[in-house]
C-alpha cells in the first residue's frame, strides 16, 4: 500500500493486516522470540533519502519503536532483545559475540545498560506521551491497548 499515491490495501489485505496487529504484542512479548532493533542508520544514510511523511525522530522518540521494544523487556531475557544499532561497521559477528555487542547500551548516551525493568501499563502511556507518531491520533489509543494485553498476557498468569 502507498495511500500517499492512491495505493490503498485491499479488503483480505486490510483483514489480514489488523489480524497480525492483534498478535504484535505477543509476538515481541513472547519470552522465546529474538526482537531485532535497528535504533540507528549505518554512516552515510541520509534523512532526505527516506520516503516523505516518514518519521524521521530518533529511534527512542519514536512511538512504535518505543512500544516495541517496551513489549520486548516484558519478560524476554536480554539476549533475545538486541541493539542491531551497536554493530560495528565490517565486523563479523558469532552469535555470543553479537549478544555482547548488541545488548550493552551506551552509558554516554544515556540509555540504560541491559533490560530495561517493565512498565506498568500506566508508566508506558504516561512515557508515549512523549513519543512521535505520523499518525498519533489512530495509533496512540492502539499501542496502548496492545501493551496492556501484552502485560496482562504476561503477568496475569503469574500467581
Amino acid at each position: 500500500p502507498d495511500p500517499p499515491n492512491g495505493v490503498m490495501r485491499t479488503e483480505e489485505q486490510n483483514a489480514l493486516f489488523k489480524q497480525g496487529l492483534g498478535c504484535l504484542g505477543t509476538l515481541y512479548s513472547h519470552p522465546h522470540t529474538n526482537v531485532l532493533r535497528l535504533t540507528s542508520f549505518p554512516d552515510g544514510h541520509e534523512t532526505e533519502d527516506q520516503a516523505d511523511g516518514t518519521n524521521v525522530a530518533a529511534y527512542c522518540d519514536r512511538g512504535w519503536c518505543f512500544t516495541e521494544s517496551s513489549l520486548a523487556t516484558l519478560t524476554k531475557g536480554f539476549h533475545l532483545s538486541l541493539d542491531l544499532g551497536l554493530m560495528r561497521d565490517g565486523k563479523e559477528y558469532d552469535r555470543p559475540e553479537l549478544i555482547a555487542q548488541c545488548t550493552k547500551g551506551s552509558a554516554l548516551k544515556g540509555e540504560v545498560i541491559g533490560r530495561r525493568p517493565p512498565l506498568l501499563p500506566s508508566a508506558f502511556a504516561a512515557e508515549l506521551e512523549t513519543k512521535s507518531f505520523t499518525n498519533g491520533k489512530d495509533d496512540k489509543p492502539l499501542v496502548k491497548r496492545l501493551y496492556e494485553a501484552a502485560f496482562e498476557e504476561q503477568f496475569g498468569k503469574a500467581t
